[in-house]
Parts: structure tokens; sequence; C-alpha cells
């Protein structure tokens, strides 16, 4: 009926016809009333498969709804990381007494109180897991710098976990490594010597790796400068040196009768130093880590970052810890027999002069990379010169002079 209606034809038709008029034709029957009772028609269709549409339209979106991929508001790893936080200030808050050291700096927690080994072995256990698992959700593409980073980081905390469930931390039993027997020894040195490896990675990446990427935003404090990271690698390292204790010199000598009756006496004095001191350095590396995915994600600016390490350094307790290691005029003499014996292994043995030689080293290595790459640098910007001195160059097209069009 739309077809025979004479209106509906002119609309569609008469561009088609040249501009000339359309006269409609002469029927007999009102073909407008027949048309109104069409379209009446339709109406009153669309009226009753409208509910039905609506239906389908709010089915299907439930569908899709429900079809569509779960994501999770929360990680697990995110959730377990929450669980250790709880483990760890549930640990540390019962120390909270702000206050003065005996040797006169001030003083937030007082960890010589702490004497529950089994939470501290099991936050310290934890905090390796999830730095760990930290590093394998790692995006693929993710820069060397923030990777090595995150392995550096994550090598430290199952250190840490290693020596705090071996008999040099635990003194009173409970431990699972014997690091005066061969194979608590071994498993102990072999975690050593992969956190130094991928430290000095760090250390040496931090200042020699490429800037093509962006070093801003890769989500590391300080990390667009190479001399700060140079700093930053250089404290991480030596953060895991005999010179801080982490790894005492007494690990080195394994003289377990000499451990037994003169560093053991002097460590029951400090004993709760001693159980805490490895989950709080895992802690400070951990919420370092959080700070640097948060850098990442361009949650804070890199001023904030530093203001959180700054604060994180207090809030953990590890300023505590270090406040500790520098020693009052007047030591007791159990403390002072352990140094003296601590002098005495490092005078024997050259650990500190082995550190001080691979960090030399490394330093060195890490200038002749950087040395390279700006050699590389500058040669490709001469290159990039040359190429667009040769495009402004204007080319002379020699012209021959012929006898038919003279030059002159």
């Amino acid at each position: 009926n739309k077809n025979k209606n004479p209106r509906h034809y002119t609309r569609y038709r008469g561009s088609k016809l040249d501009d000339h008029e359309v006269s409609p034709p002469t029927t007999d029957f009102h073909e407008d009333d027949d048309v109104a009772v069409v379209e009446s028609s339709a109406d009153q269709v669309d009226a009753v498969n409208a509910p039905i549409v609506e239906k389908w339209n709010e089915m299907n979106g439930y569908l899709h709804k429900v079809n569509r991929p779960k994501r999770l508001t929360v990680s697990t790893h995110s959730a377990f990381s929450t669980i250790v936080t709880g483990f760890f200030f549930g640990a540390v808050v019962p120390c909270l007494s702000p206050g003065f050291h005996e040797n006169g700096l001030p003083r937030l927690y007082d960890f010589l109180t702490f004497d529950n080994a089994f939470l501290a072995k099991t936050t310290a256990l934890m905090f390796a897991i999830s730095a760990v698992t930290g590093v394998l959700r790692l995006p693929p593409n993710s820069t060397k710098l923030r990777r090595l980073m995150f392995e550096s980081c994550a090598w430290a905390t199952v250190l840490m976990y290693t020596l705090q469930d071996s008999n040099i931390f635990m003194l009173d039993g409970g431990y699972s490594l014997d690091i005066f027997d061969g194979p608590g020894w071994f498993v102990t040195f072999a975690v050593f010597v992969g956190t130094v490896i991928s430290t000095l990675e760090y250390l040496v990446e931090g200042i020699a790796g490429s800037d093509v990427e962006g070093r801003e935003s890769l989500g590391l404090p300080f990390e667009g400068h190479r001399f700060g990271m140079g700093v930053v690698g250089t404290l991480a390292y030596l953060g895991i040196s005999p010179l801080s204790l982490t790894i005492p010199p007494w690990f080195f000598d394994r003289s377990k009768d000499a451990f037994e009756s003169i560093v053991v006496p002097g460590l029951h004095m400090v004993n709760g130093w001693n159980l805490s001191v490895n989950f709080i350095v895992e802690a400070y590396m951990g919420f370092g880590m959080l700070v640097s995915t948060l850098l990442f994600e361009k949650k804070i600016d890199q001023n904030q970052a530093a203001i959180l390490l700054m604060v994180n350094f207090f809030i953990t307790g590890a300023y505590d810890q270090f406040a500790v290691l520098i020693p009052s005029p007047s030591l007791p003499t159990e403390l002072a027999d352990i140094a003296a014996y601590a002098s005495s292994i490092t005078s024997s043995i050259p650990i500190n002069e082995t550190f001080f030689s691979l960090w030399a080293v490394s330093i060195v290595k890490a200038i002749w990379q950087l040395n390279d790459l700006q050699t590389e640098r500058r040669k490709l910007k001469r290159q990039e010169d040359q190429q667009q001195q040769q495009q402004l160059v204007p080319v002379k097209i020699p012209i021959e002079e012929s006898s038919d069009f003279p030059l002159d």
C-alpha cells in the first residue's frame, strides 16, 4: 500500500525524474484512508510487541553480563600482601615505645622486648612468598631495570627468611637450617650468592641502563638520575654485607663451638633484636616495592615516593634496628666479646675486602657501559645531522647547451 501512495512515491523517486513534477494518479478510491488503516494496524502490532522486545533486550543484557569474564576487585597477591601487613604490625605494635636507646639515639620501637620466635619466622616466610610472587606478576614488557629491582628485593627477602629460620637467629631452637652443618650452610650460601649477583646487576643497570624508553616512567624512585640510582644500589648492596650483620662474620668462620661459647651469650642479651631484624628488613623492602608499584601506575610522583620511603624507614622499625647497631660508649662484656670475635674473623678472612672489590668492579663496569652508550648516542646524532645536511644542500643539475636552445 505504501508503494501506491503518491506522496511516498514522490518523496523517494522525485529526485530521479530530472526535477519534473510527478502528478498523483487518478483513482476512484481514497488511498489516504487505506494507508491510515495500515499504519494504525502497524502501531497496534508495535504496541503489542513492545513489552516482548523490552524483555528480550533486558534478558540479552543480563546474559552478556553473566558471561563476561569475572574480574577480582583485589588480586590474590594483593590480598595475601594485606594479610602479611597485618601479621607484621601485629608483631611490631606491641614494641612501640618512644624514647631513647642506650646509645642516646631517639627510639620509636623497643625491639629488645620482642620474644615471639614463631611470629618472627612466620612473618619472614610470608614476606618472602609475597616478594617472589610479586616478581612473577610483573608484566612481560617490564624494563630490565624495573625487573632487576624486584628480583634483587625478592632474593634479599628469601635470604632474610633463610637466615631467620637458622640457628644463628633462632637461638632457643625451632629452626630448620643448621648454618654450621653442610646442607644448611650450602643452601644459605647459595641464596646469599644469588642475592649479591642480583643486587650488583641492579647497581650496574641503574647507572648504565639505556634511557631510550624513558627512565622516569619505570616506576623506580630516583630512576631519572644515574648518580641517585648508583647511591640507591650501593646502599642496597651494603645492606646485605657483613658490615650490616645481615650476613654475620661467624657465618664464614663456621666454628660452632666458638659461636655457642662467644656469640650466643651476647645475642641472648639482645635476643629481641636478633629475632626481629630479618622480618623488619623484609618489611622495609616489601613496602619499597609497593611504593615502586604506585609510582609505576602514576598514582604518586617521584617526590611523594621519596617521602614515603623516608617515612617507611621509621614506620617499619628499620631505623631502630640500625640505631641499635651503633655502639654505646660502654658495651657489656658479652657484646664486647662478640665485637672482638667478629673483628678477628674479618682480619683473618678477607670478607670485607671481597665485598668492596666486587662493588668497585661493578662501578667500573657501569661507567664503561655508560661511556659506550654515550659514544653510540653521539654517533647516531652525527649520522642524523649528516642526513639532514644532505637534504638541505641544493643539487646542481648541469644543463648542456644545444644548437636549438642556446643558453645566451
